[in-house]
């Protein structure tokens, strides 16, 4: 029920690149050359590390003139160098070259634990299997109540001490409340599995309109000129 109908984890706008899920990624940004815009890819690998790392192109060039990391919150700083594209690796080294932008937090489409849009029939599908697991526990339930009332009807003689008779019922009453446990389980599933949509009965009409208003001036007026012609 979690799996199919509730998210396990968040769910991401992203893009997939060569097999791997990427954040897309555009920048404006000034160089000695004018502003400048720039579209380039995150991989979503990297939101659990606080390691620094280039961001790819779409074609999977390194873009090694911008800088990222991820705080370990979800929010990524991103640096890009003054000298943008054009950048000699030999300026990589001079921090003074590097500017930071607006960092880039990422968009969640679905948040852990959201409801999944799940057709009809699944849902009726797990409702079913619940429904069998439920009857199916409900029968073992009332097995070990009898197992339990057969036994103490079995021990019940002066011969058997009390420290033996709750001994030899423990295991029953352990398993019982086992039991227990495994239907207030079926009731917790049952919450979780959306409800049926409520249809109309057949024939069924909406209530009509209750009618309040005054009778009108005018008929008042007919019977009191009727009744002084009498």
């Amino acid at each position: 029920i979690q799996e199919e109908l509730y998210y396990s984890k968040d769910v991401y706008e992203t893009e997939n690149i060569r097999g791997d899920e990427y954040f897309k990624i555009t920048y404006s940004y000034n160089d000695h050359y004018g502003q400048k815009r720039k579209t380039f890819y995150i991989p979503i690998k990297k939101m659990k590390s606080k390691e620094q790392f280039h961001p790819i192109d779409r074609q999977g060039n390194k873009l090694e003139w911008i800088r990222c990391n991820f705080d370990g919150q979800g929010t990524c700083s991103i640096k890009i160098h003054e000298h943008g594209e054009d950048t000699d690796s030999f300026y990589y080294q001079r921090e003074y070259h590097w500017k930071e932008t607006e960092p880039f937090s990422p968009k969640i489409l679905f948040h852990k634990g959201d409801r999944k849009k799940a057709n009809q029939r699944l849902i009726e599908s797990l409702r079913e299997a619940l429904l069998e697991s439920r009857k199916e526990i409900e029968k073992i339930k009332k097995q070990i109540e009898d197992k339990l009332d057969q036994f103490k009807k079995e021990l019940e003689t002066p011969f058997v001490s009390d420290n033996i008779l709750s001994f030899a019922l423990e295991g029953v009453e352990n398993q019982l409340e086992d039991i227990k446990l495994r239907l207030k389980d079926c009731d917790r599933l049952e919450n979780l599995i959306p409800k049926p949509p409520v249809r109309p009965e057949k024939g069924s009409r909406p209530p009509k309109a209750s009618s309040s208003s005054p009778k009108s001036p005018k008929n008042k007026t007919t019977s009191r000129a009727k009744s002084s012609r009498r």
